[in-house]
């Protein structure tokens, strides 16, 4: 997982991994670890979910993280403009750390009815980008979201 801070990285993974959502914000500091597995095709994937945190001056331990992943989730908010900008970026720099790996974008908090990111931001998007519409407050799109990041990684092997 990874996205500018207060996207709601640490959310989903908890509503994903736990069944659980709280308004409480307690921002990232460095990584957090959760585990979860789910059934794709026949198959079992565990999922170990690194949750790293947003904020720019953690960019060498984000590359540390990322080097090692089999697939990652950027996630961006859909009352925040920037960060679908910032997940573009950030894109473009693990591509070149992971150039074959599968990603998934979470546009998370779809139950904001507030919004700067719609159709016509996601339409420029490359149309290979796998975007998924979720909410970890009402659990919306994120079982969703990890099933089709398993069944991507399953593909590749």
């Amino acid at each position: 997982m990874i996205g500018l801070h207060g996207v709601g990285k640490t959310s989903l993974v908890r509503r994903y991994a736990q069944s659980i959502f709280t308004h409480d914000y307690l921002p990232t500091l460095g990584v957090q670890i959760s585990k979860k597995s789910v059934e794709s095709n026949g198959r079992t994937v565990v999922f170990t979910l690194w949750d790293l945190a947003g904020d720019e001056e953690r960019q060498h331990l984000q590359d540390a993280y990322l080097s090692h992943a089999a697939a990652y989730i950027l996630v961006a908010d859909v009352s925040r403009i920037v960060s679908l900008d910032h997940a573009k970026v950030l894109q473009r720099r693990i591509q070149l750390l992971l150039p074959q790996a599968p990603f998934a974008l979470a546009l998370n908090k779809a139950d904001l009815t507030e919004r700067e990111i719609g159709e016509a931001e996601l339409a420029q998007l490359d149309p290979s980008w796998r975007v998924i519409t979720t909410s970890a407050h009402t659990g919306q799109g994120v079982e969703e979201l990890f099933t089709l990041l398993a069944d991507r990684i399953l593909k590749r092997r």
